[in-house]
C-alpha cells in the first residue's frame, strides 16, 4: 500500500495471498497482479522482486540440549553477506 497509491488494504491482502501461491517474477508480473484500475498508472520499473536481505535459521542439538539461531543477512552482489543481527532462542 505504501508504494502503490490507491491500493486498498483489501487489495494488498489479495496480493499477499497470491504471492503465497507463487512469487512474483518481475515488476511487470507484480503490476499484472494489481487491480485493473491501478495497472495503467503503475510503472513496472518502480517495483523489484529481488531482495538483498535474507533470514537464516539454524537448529542444533547435542544430546538433550537444543539451540536455535536466527540471523539477518545483507548481501550486495557477489560479496560475502554482512550479518546485521543474530538472535539466539
Amino acid at each position: 500500500m505504501a508504494v502503490t497509491p490507491g491500493l486498498s488494504l483489501q487489495d494488498a491482502e489479495v496480493l499477499v495471498g497470491r504471492r503465497a501461491r507463487g512469487h512474483f517474477t518481475s515488476g511487470q508480473d507484480f503490476v499484472n497482479a494489481l487491480p485493473e484500475a491501478l495497472r495503467t498508472t503503475a510503472r513496472p520499473a518502480l517495483y523489484t522482486v529481488e531482495s538483498q536481505y535474507f533470514l537464516s535459521e539454524a537448529d542444533a542439538w547435542f544430546g538433550r540440549a537444543h539451540v536455535r539461531l536466527q540471523a539477518l543477512l545483507y548481501r550486495q552482489r557477489a560479496t560475502l553477506p554482512d550479518i546485521l543481527w543474530v538472535r539466539r532462542e
